[in-house]
């Protein structure tokens, strides 16, 4: 299929300065006869890479699957998010059974084992490593929720480093190189969002910049038109190269929606009993 490559100098750059008159997630972009292919861009970019007009709190029921070889795993996760300040996650997988909490911070990942007595944190830095790519909360939140961004590394490169392709027959990628030093390595990643033509993110896909080296991980989105939200409805976390292999996450959103109680607490509560495990041994012992 053949597609229209474009080169973005100067748009993305005015997007992350004060924001002023950028248009909000949900405005439409006019058509595309009206407009020439650098303009067309501009006010896609304009719309994909904006910050909602408020922040929202969702709650809600998802249904979530963990697919590990040949296990299968799957379990009701009670949800609540408050955009820009955490994310709590009870694990019921059977009713009046709670199995497990889960934190998502601005300082970290907790996660509370309560069938066994233990738990592990990570700060996003740890995180970042054990993933191998930077991430911090709001980008975590962002990819979760299947809200584009940039990466922080990417917005502090040359404009010059970001490619805006608009595909023919409709949809759109958004792709960048950026630099790692979180830990000190200096590892190189490409980076890509792709676009159905209805302008709703489908894949943020993170590669090696040497390609030999392969992807990864990956998030495919189904998009949910319906959501009150802005949720997709489902959200599908892969690690390595194939996007049908597992490890994979599979969350359906269809029942999280925009909620104006109180919330439980979003700073992570532990008991003093509970012991503490390294992240990479909780991996371990759930892929066994």
């Amino acid at each position: 299929m053949k597609q229209t490559a474009i080169y973005i100098v100067g748009v993305v750059l005015s997007l992350f300065l004060a924001g002023c008159g950028l248009s909000h997630r949900g405005s439409r972009v006019s058509s595309r006869s009206d407009l020439g292919a650098e303009a067309y861009s501009e006010s896609r970019l304009r719309i994909l890479l904006s910050a909602p007009s408020q922040r929202k709190t969702l709650r809600g029921a998802m249904t979530v699957d963990l697919q590990l070889g040949k296990e299968n795993f799957s379990s009701r996760v009670n949800t609540t998010i408050v955009q820009g300040e955490g994310i709590y996650w009870s694990v019921v997988p059977f009713p009046l059974v709670e199995a497990g909490r889960v934190w998502f911070t601005p300082s970290g990942v907790a996660v509370v084992d309560r069938i066994h007595g233990r738990y592990a944190e990570a700060t996003n830095r740890e995180l970042s490593d054990y993933l191998g790519f930077p991430l911090g909360y709001t980008e975590i939140e962002a990819l979760l929720t299947g809200q584009p961004f940039l990466p922080e590394a990417a917005r502090e490169r040359s404009v010059k480093a970001l490619v805006y392709r608009v595909h023919e027959g409709g949809g759109a990628e958004l792709a960048g190189n950026i630099q790692s030093s979180s830990s000190g390595d200096g590892v190189a990643y490409t980076f890509r969002w792709s676009f159905t033509k209805e302008g709703f993110p489908e894949l943020f896909d993170v590669w090696h910049k040497d390609a030999a080296k392969g992807r990864i991980f990956a998030l495919r989105y189904r998009p949910n038109t319906e959501s009150e939200g802005g949720l997709p409805a489902l959200t599908e976390f892969f690690l390595g190269k194939d996007l049908n292999a597992s490890p994979k996450l599979i969350i359906d959103w269809t029942r999280v929606q925009p909620y104006t109680g109180s919330v439980p607490s979003l700073t992570p509560h532990i008991k003093d009993s509970y012991k503490r495990i390294a992240v990479s041994d909780l991996l371990r012992a759930l892929t066994k």
